[in-house]
């Protein structure tokens, strides 16, 4: 007898080692078509003892080839698994579930590993202004910036000491750090004095958002003009 999730454990295992040959008839008093429900599948498994067991579980994988064949032999646990979840369906729902949580995956490979959040290259604002096409693509941190709100889905965030650069983004995140440049840092007085104005920001951009121009006292700047940027402060900021 297997008792409650354990049996999904055993599907899976069954199913690296299922023959295309394997007989697929239900054990005697099993009845097991698509149409089947889970809770009696599940309650059929989980009181039978091993043989039957076994032979309950080819039973669900003939369904399963009935109605996909390419996916079955290796979407066994993850069809018990559905089963076991959700008591109410049938056992045609169970395979659809299981096809659309695994569309491209064998129930039998490991699970891919998640992935570390990507950590960002500290950037200097010079660097970028001098050398622009060396961070496209990457994702950056650009620290010793001033930011200002200058009107609906406008907001520019400049260095302070040349060579300049400055980054224009139509918003920021979070929601609380753009309420807070918006609100505290909507005049340029503000910005180059408010200690919640001098800003980090976290972007990727591309070499579409590089350009420059001509800023008072005819030096260059350079631009980049994004969609969005992540808004950081460093620990010095006002709460």
């Amino acid at each position: 007898m297997l008792d409650g999730p354990f049996f999904i454990v055993t599907a899976f295992l069954l199913a690296l080692y299922l023959p295309a040959s394997a007989a697929t008839t239900p054990p005697s008093g099993w009845s097991i078509t698509a149409d089947t429900s889970c809770e009696q599948l599940v309650e059929h498994i989980d009181s039978a003892d091993a043989d039957d067991v076994t032979a309950g579980f080819l039973a669900v994988w003939g369904v399963m080839q009935k109605i996909d064949r390419e996916r079955a032999a290796r979407n066994l646990g993850n069809v018990m698994l559905q089963c076991h979840t959700h008591p109410s369906w049938t056992l045609r729902q169970a395979i659809t579930a299981a096809d659309d949580a695994q569309p491209a995956e064998q129930a039998g490979a490991a699970p891919p590993m998640p992935k570390a959040e990507e950590a960002p290259i500290s950037v200097n604002p010079a660097d970028i202004a001098v050398a622009p096409g060396k961070y496209v693509g990457k994702f950056i941190e650009v620290g010793k910036l001033v930011c200002y709100y200058a009107g609906t889905d406008d907001y520019r965030c400049t260095a302070t000491t040349p060579p300049i650069m400055a980054i224009f983004a139509k918003s920021l995140t979070s929601d609380e750090g753009q309420k807070i440049i918006t609100e505290e840092c909507d005049t340029l007085e503000k910005a180059f004095s408010a200690t919640n104005c001098k800003v980090f920001l976290r972007l990727r951009f591309t070499a579409e958002d590089v350009s420059d121009d001509i800023v008072s006292g005819y030096q260059r700047r350079t631009l980049i003009t994004v969609e969005s940027a992540e808004i950081r402060w460093p620990s010095a900021r006002r709460r």
